[in-house]
């Protein structure tokens, strides 16, 4: 679809307006109330994202070293310290670390989202949700950067003094699974751009949902994340088509209950170039990192149902209203403009979608 890149595509620009739509579309939503829902479909084959992730799962844990006097009486020992130790030692050597680094994830989006429009500047945008299918990701080989106290390894004989973080490339994080959701219904500023033509910008509050695989565990997180959409409407009859862009980037910090993973093997690069053979035991404590989610929606707008048709006959009536007034100040049915209360600016997205009997 043609459309004046200029306008619909300047990121400066849209993030100028999308700080300025809390402050500025309020008091012209009261005058002129959004009164037509549309329902917008994304178009998996035309739109395309990426996600670029850089995160980082500190844990504590042991290292030991992988000797048995019965079944690897050569394997490697551990001993802390300078001096001590028998013939026959092995003890674990307590340690902190983490595992970092960066996996980019791209796809195709499946997506829908509801818009209010009214006559004048404004807009609601409702539900907007988007999954990923057909993921383009794969195990990543992540840096461990492990810190402990000085101790010492035998078969290899060998010194690692504390204070000197060892860091090791293990191949540990695979995303399978990603999902946003909106949060409540949010404003968004609406301005003719020519003929049949609309550009849109809103931010919108949201949750990123993650899903895949850490150290061979599953783990599902979520993180609050706000994005950015702008993108401009050309109308066709009852409908119009959209080109959408989104993005934003935050930071995230998400504790993980997981138990302590087995011990799993490690080879341990010594400082005479050797290598010492040890169980890395891992409680992980958490995920944090940082995200920049960027995509290109495009789809089609339809009218659907009004929003303020509460009861779902296909009529905006005295009906819908009493169902209002009867939970006035609470939450759920009539909660409109879904903000956890039931109030005015539910009462006023009713009587501009009021169609009475």
């Amino acid at each position: 679809m043609q459309h004046d890149s200029s306008v619909a595509r300047s990121p400066i620009a849209s993030a100028g307006l999308a700080l300025f739509v809390p402050l500025s579309v309020l008091a012209s939503a009261v005058a002129n109330p959004p009164t037509d829902t549309y329902l917008f479909s994304v178009d998996p084959d035309q739109s395309s994202f990426a996600l670029d992730l850089g995160v980082a799962f500190p844990f504590g844990g042991s290292l030991i070293g992988d000797f048995d006097p019965d079944t690897n009486p050569d394997g490697t020992r551990t001993v802390p310290g300078l001096v001590g130790g028998g013939p026959n030692a092995n003890e674990a050597i307590p340690l902190s670390a983490t595992i970092g680094g960066s996996i980019r994830t791209e796809g195709s989006p499946a997506s829908t989202m509801q818009l209010v429009l009214g006559n004048g500047p404004v807009a609601w945008v409702r539900d907007l949700s988007f999954e990923f299918v057909d993921l383009e990701s794969s195990g990543v080989d992540l840096d461990v950067g492990i810190e402990f106290e000085t101790f010492r390894t035998f078969h290899p004989y060998s010194v690692f003094p504390g204070g000197f973080p060892i860091t090791i490339p293990i191949p540990v994080v695979e995303v399978t699974s990603i999902a946003w959701q909106q949060g409540v219904m949010t404003n968004a500023l609406v301005v003719p751009t020519g003929p049949g033509r609309k550009f849109m910008v809103a931010t919108l509050p949201g949750m990123v949902t993650l899903g895949g695989n850490a150290l061979g565990e599953p783990f599902e997180v979520a993180s609050p994340l706000p994005v950015v959409i702008f993108g401009e409407m050309v109308w066709k009859g009852d409908g119009f088509t959209m080109s959408v862009s989104l993005g934003d980037s935050g930071e995230f910090s998400i504790p993980l209950p997981l138990p302590s993973l087995p011990p799993f093997p490690l080879d341990l690069p010594t400082p005479t170039g050797n290598s010492a053979s040890v169980l890395l035991t891992v409680q992980l404590q958490g995920l944090t990192g940082n995200a920049l989610l960027e995509a290109d929606f495009v789809g089609a707008g339809q009218p659907t149902y009004s929003i303020a048709d509460l009861n779902d006959d296909d009529a905006v009536d005295g009906i819908d209203l009493n169902d209002l007034l009867g939970n006035w100040g609470g939450q759920g049915i009539g909660d409109i403009n879904q903000d956890q209360i039931v109030d005015g600016l539910d009462l006023m997205f009713m009587m501009g979608q009021w169609t009475g009997d």
